[in-house]
Order: structure tokens, then sequence, then C-alpha cells
């Protein structure tokens, strides 16, 4: 009986092979190289050995760094330091056009309001459309249809309220003669308000249905990718940048909201930005404060300027007739007396004084400034008092209800 440890698998070589390794010939003899043969051997091993040696060189100066970072995924590795590659970068990877904004945009770009428009305008077309359709389906007669204009100023009023700080605040509080501010009640009613808040619509609901299965994004998708495609046209990234997350708080209905326990808003949409480095917000928080509050007065005053209806509230009457006195005044280049009666009269009582002494609007109560009358030397004292005819500031000396030019022309 054969055991199965007993097989030798270098039997089976022997037999097929004649190859004896214990064998001695001829060929297994000293070779003893001649004297010419020994200069070229030499030079052919020396090349050998600057060949060999090439490589070892290149891998040493291109090795990567062994401490690295793998991704979840398992695709990709990161390094610190990056790896030192000889290699040239790839010509794709140059950039040829100058970081910063295109000459797209620079070239709109006025005002604020050109600046801000410059993104919505080929969103808004879309939305009018998608919101006058779905509000004719939901009031169908009753339905008024909405235009620009009180888009514009729909999104002026959302803006005024976030720099208000009215986060969670009743929207019947910023409409209160009280407590909510005048420009609020001068722009539009609260039901034309909430009427365009409840119906403001990005694309069909009908045929959202069949893409909605397969995309989260498809309520936005149309005027999310219209924002992109604009986001590339008016400016063109630079060398330094990052991608990082940015949580929008959020606790509303939506399919893709998470729940991030590091970040100071816990609920909210994660999205990823492109940052750059060379091009940030300005440090100082009070002048981001005037941009934005100076862009929302700049979205309402063309609908609050076209406007018919009177609130009842005489603050509301007030902003509405300033804003209606200035539009009309642009766009007549001679106004007429009976437009605005108060502003030719302080015009002409002004006319007469020097121009140090002519001012733009009336000064508030608590300002305080030299006196109009005295001499340099002695107008060092800061006065309250001011004429009640030209509204200039006079010192206890000149304060006789009117100033002395003013009572001289008596």
């Amino acid at each position: 009986m054969s055991n199965l440890f007993d097989f030798d698998p270098r039997e089976d070589d022997e037999e097929e092979s004649d190859f004896d390794p214990f064998e001695t010939s001829s060929d297994d003899e000293e070779y003893l190289p001649e004297p010419g043969e020994n200069d070229e051997s030499s030079e052919y091993e020396s090349d050998d050995d600057v060949v060999d040696n090439e490589p070892q060189q290149h891998e040493t100066t291109c090795s990567e760094p062994k401490e690295f970072v793998l991704s979840k995924d398992g695709k990709y590795c990161y390094f610190e330091p990056p790896p030192q590659l000889l290699n040239r970068s790839n010509a794709s990877f140059a950039l040829h056009e100058t970081p910063g904004p295109t000459l797209f945009a620079s070239s709109r770009c006025t005002d604020i309001l050109s600046s801000f428009l410059l993104f919505m305008e080929p969103i808004e077309k879309t939305i009018v459309e998608m919101t006058n359709l779905y509000g004719s389906r939901k009031y169908k007669e009753l339905w008024l249809p909405v235009d620009i204009a009180s888009l514009r100023a729909y999104y002026g009023l959302l803006i005024l309220a976030g720099v208000y700080r009215s986060h969670g605040q009743c929207i019947n509080e910023l409409w209160d003669d009280q407590t909510g501010p005048p420009i609020f009640r001068a722009t539009m009613t609260l039901k034309k308000f909430k009427l365009i808040n409840e119906c403001i619509r990005f694309d069909d609901k009908e045929q959202r249905k069949g893409i909605r299965s397969r995309d989260k994004l498809a309520p936005i998708r149309n005027v999310y990718d219209k924002w992109v495609n604009r986001l590339k046209m008016c400016y063109t990234v630079g060398k330094n940048v990052t991608v990082d997350e940015q949580l929008v708080p959020f606790r509303g209905r939506c399919p893709f909201t998470q729940y991030i326990p590091s970040k100071p808003h816990k609920y909210g949409i994660k999205i990823w930005c492109l940052c750059d480095a060379n091009w940030k917000y300005e440090k100082k928080k009070y002048r981001r404060r005037l941009y934005l509050v100076e862009l929302g007065k700049q979205l309402v005053t063309p609908y609050i300027a076209n406007r018919k209806t009177r609130p009842r509230t005489p603050n509301a009457n007030a902003v509405i007739d300033e804003i209606q006195n200035i539009s009309s005044r642009s766009s007549s280049p001679t106004t007429s007396t009976s437009a605005a009666p108060t502003s030719t009269t302080n015009a002409s009582r002004k006319s007469n004084l020097p121009n140090s002494q002519k001012l733009t609007h009336a000064p508030s109560a608590g300002k305080r400034s030299h006196c109009a009358h005295c001499e340099y030397k002695n107008n060092k004292n800061l006065y309250s008092n001011r004429c009640d005819k030209c509204i200039t500031y006079v010192c206890n000396a000149h304060h006789f209800k009117l100033c002395t030019n003013c009572i001289d022309k008596l």
C-alpha cells in the first residue's frame, strides 16, 4: 500500500528531462577571458550599473509619504504634506482666465440692486409663471396675477425681516402699527404677502410625480440648475479654493434634512460649498447690514411708487408719500409747484443764503452745531437752537425765533 507522503513530484520531471544536475560537462569548466575582452565587458557592466541606478534614484525622489488618510469609500488617499513629484503638472489644470468676477458680471453691476438682480433675472420669469399657474388652480377666478415688481417686493420684505432679526417672530407683528416697521405696511398688505408666500412655486406640481422618485431636488431642480449656470458665468475660481460643508438651519418638511450634533443648529440642510480664499465678505458686520438694508429698500421702492391703495396708519402713509414724491421728481425733469409745495418753498427760502448755511434736509432734534452768524474765533460752542424760517443753527445771542438775515428781510 502506497503512502501519499511517499510521492515525490520530482520523479516525473526526472523521467521526462534528461538533464542531470550532477553531471559534469565541458561547459562547466572555468572560463578565462582574454586580455582584450576584459575591457569591453567592464564597459558594458558599468553602463548596466548606471541604467539600473537611475530608476532607483527616481523612486527615492518621487516616493510618496507613508502616512495618509483613506477616504470612507476607499478610493482616495489624502497625504500631508503632499507628495513631491518631479513631473510637470498637467496643462489642463492651468488657469487661463483672471480669477474673480468675470467681464460679464462687472459690466452689468452698477449699483446694489443690479448686482442682486444679476443672479435673479434667469429664474424670475420661471417663478412668476409657476406661481401664477398654481394660484390660478387653487383660487381660480379670485387669484390676482403676480408680476415681477410684486415678486421683488416680496424678496425685499424677506431681506428686511432678516435684517431686523425677525426670525421666529409672528408675521402679524411685522404689520402691526405699534410694533412693526412702517415699511412693511407701506409696501403691501398682510393678506397680499401671505398669498404670495402660500402660492410661490418653482415648478409645475403635476409634472413632478415621475421625477421626484429619483430626484429629491425635483421641486427646485429647474431653478437650481439655472442658478448654478449663472454662477459659472459671473465668477472665475482662483487657485486657492477649498470645499467645505455648510448647514442651513431648517426644521420644516424636507426629504434631505440632516441632524449634525456638532453644529450650532443641529437640524438643517447640508450644502457643499466651493470657497475661494482670495475673495471674501467684508469683515465688519455693520457694512453687510447696511448693504442688506439698502438692497431691501431698493427692491420694494418700485412697488410702493406704483401703489394706488393707502394703509390706515399715518407712518406708512408718510413712507408712501416720500417714495412717490421722489419717484415723481426723478421721472419728470421739471416739477410743478402743486406737486411738491413744501420743497419749492424751502428752496426759495434757502436760495438767498450762502452755501455754508444751506441744508439739504431738516436736522434732527438732538443734533447740535456751531452758530451760522458768529465769527470763526468765537464760534467754538455747539447750539441746538435753529431759525424757524431757514433752519440754520444760531446761538443765544442771534436767536429771536428768527435769525438776523430773516429779520432784516421782514
